[in-house]
């Protein structure tokens, strides 16, 4: 309860800061008001501060004076951006209408599919073990590790892991024999580009994989070229820069760079196709 039944002089105000967990989008909150005054003088407000991001904050609940029942407000959020809430009531301090505001239930949430959650180490929970891994890199937006494995069951995965020890299954797709090699390299947006190479012969195809608003992953982006992959791709300011040479060692190797990679729309099966 911000404000009291009895008048009080100025704003009430409570404020919390908090990171988006993986698989937020929303930010939701309800709340009641008593305001038999008029919104110029005695009113509510809340607003959210991306402190990812920085500038100003953006306004959750517009300015209102109301004696309304319980009310939620809904809006969206950004996983792993770190945010201030703040919830205000305001009262003039005149004795014949004091104005106070209930807020409860505040509740960041997803309004996605999950995705494949298991266990990586918490004792009795299903057990998640990872085959061969073929690639691993780290994504400090969302503080998850990104993995590609080799399944027993002859598939190469792409996965997630938090610090709350799940890891999240994005996708797989059937290892057919061609690769040897993998690479993770984190895009411009924070999508992953997910690279299958041989290791002797020139062939290598890099894919960028993204997850829409419902957690579906999507091959967004696809680069082959017939030429061997010296090292995991690179991203650049202004685009990727891919060192390869024509054959095997000892050719020389050059830096072949891309401004933007070729849109693609399609499954993250096109990962373990030759091109």
């Amino acid at each position: 309860m911000l404000g009291l039944g009895t008048p009080t002089n100025g704003d009430s105000t409570i404020s919390g800061t908090f990171t988006a967990p993986w698989g937020a989008s929303t930010l939701s909150f309800w709340y009641k008001m008593t305001c038999p005054d008029t919104v110029t003088y005695d009113w509510a407000t809340a607003t959210l501060l991306d402190n990812t991001v920085g500038g100003a904050p953006s306004t959750a609940l517009q300015r209102t004076c109301v004696s309304n029942a319980w009310t939620q407000v809904t809006l969206g959020v950004i996983a792993g951006h770190n945010y201030t809430l703040s919830l205000t009531s305001h009262d003039d301090n005149y004795g014949a209408d004091p104005t106070f505001t209930l807020f409860d239930d505040v509740v960041v949430s997803s309004s996605a599919t999950p995705l494949g959650r298991k266990s990586l180490c918490f004792p009795g929970r299903s057990v998640y073990a990872l085959g061969k891994v073929r690639a691993a890199t780290f994504s400090p937006d969302d503080q998850h590790l990104w993995v590609v494995d080799e399944t027993p069951d002859q598939r190469v995965r792409l996965s997630r892991i938090g610090f709350d020890g799940f890891m999240d299954e994005v996708t797989s797709w059937s290892n057919s024999g061609v690769y040897d090699l993998a690479a993770l390299t984190l895009d411009h947006d924070g999508s992953v580009l997910v690279t299958q190479a041989k290791s002797n012969a020139s062939a290598f195809v890099t894919g960028r994989v993204q997850l829409d608003t419902n957690q579906v992953p999507t091959l967004t982006a696809r680069y082959s070229v017939s030429r061997q992959l010296m090292s995991a791709p690179m991203v650049t300011p202004t685009g990727y820069a891919f060192v390869t040479t024509p054959t095997t060692l000892p050719s020389p190797a050059s830096v072949q760079r891309v401004n933007a990679l070729p849109s693609y729309s399609g499954t993250c099966s096109a990962l373990s196709e030759t091109f």
